[in-house]
């Protein structure tokens, strides 16, 4: 029933050159995005708390007190599957556009990361040149570079934020 959005954004990047990977993974992303904001919203905050989990309250109340920032944070670092990242943000008080530009900006590093990343392998397995495999270490490298840099800024923002809150 649900299929990860990891796997469709490998196929995408499998099936296409780079260009139009990123674009239908973008778009389907977002349009999937879209659909479950809706379904969450229609649904509503009590149908929503009955789904399987013990992370859809803490899920819930990040999304509605952070909107942007937090949508972007749960993308980039997925706390939770996909599909109940929309379901709980359009029960929740996180307005669309901001969960739709935080779906872009969270979607987006690793939508490119992916698309590059199999579209080198794919050129490092037909023509098995060492500048292509040079190439391909370079994107694998970025890649790890741009998550741990993420992550390092998630991580101080987030003790800036509890800091904050210790001192209120």
């Amino acid at each position: 029933f649900f299929v990860p959005i990891t796997l469709l954004i490998l196929l995408t990047a499998f099936l296409f050159q780079p260009g139009e990977g990123i674009l239908y993974a973008l778009l389907g992303s977002h349009l999937a995005a879209l659909f479950l904001y809706g379904t969450g919203r229609i649904l509503g905050p009590g149908k929503i708390r009955r789904l399987p989990g013990n992370f859809l309250n803490p899920l819930s109340r990040r999304l509605g007190n952070r909107g942007l920032k937090a949508v972007v944070g749960v993308r980039i670092f997925p706390v939770a599957p996909f599909t109940i990242v929309g379901l709980v943000a359009g029960a929740s008080h996180v307005r669309l556009a901001h969960f739709l530009l935080g779906t872009f900006f969270g979607m987006a590093p690793g939508i490119f990361g992916i698309v590059f990343l199999m579209h080198w392998i794919r050129i490092s397995f037909h023509h098995p040149e060492a500048r292509n495999y040079f190439i391909l270490f370079i994107v694998i490298f970025s890649i790890f570079l741009f998550f741990y840099l993420i992550q390092k800024l998630f991580l101080r923002e987030q003790a800036s934020d509890e800091g904050k809150i210790q001192a209120d």
